[in-house]
């Protein structure tokens, strides 16, 4: 994810007060905050996390990486894991589905249509105060 998306992002969750958002800017980060390792193992610091964000790609990785590493730790399957990407094809969808992907988004290129896509998701994922 790029600085400017995660700004987006975490701009966009924030709007709604009941909704706190933590940008992990890798998977290792991803899953340390997930497995309350090293800096997130402050859980007043870190609360549980009550959704994931996160686009296909990962640099080195991809969201299948995220969702694969996921599957095998009980606490995390229920977690909801919503996906961005700028393009993504049908098998991708039906695949990132079988891992347990809640819902997957195409990332509009217009930002005003990026706020109002993740604003829904914000949204859907904190609820409305």
């Amino acid at each position: 994810m790029d600085g400017d998306d995660a700004f987006l992002i975490a701009r966009a969750l924030n709007t709604l007060p009941s909704c706190t958002s933590y940008i992990c800017r890798s998977l290792d980060e991803a899953q340390a905050y997930l497995s309350k390792a090293g800096v997130y193992h402050d859980a007043a610091k870190y609360p549980p996390a009550a959704a994931i964000l996160t686009e296909l790609r990962l640099g080195l990785h991809s969201a299948y990486d995220l969702l694969e590493w996921m599957r095998p730790h009980e606490h995390l399957r229920a977690l909801p894991v919503y996906i961005l990407s700028d393009a993504i094809s049908p098998q991708d969808m039906d695949n990132l589905k079988h891992l347990g992907a809640a819902a997957i988004f195409e990332k509009p290129a217009d930002t005003g249509e990026l706020r109002a896509t993740l604003a829904a998701i914000a949204e859907k994922v904190c609820g409305a105060d």
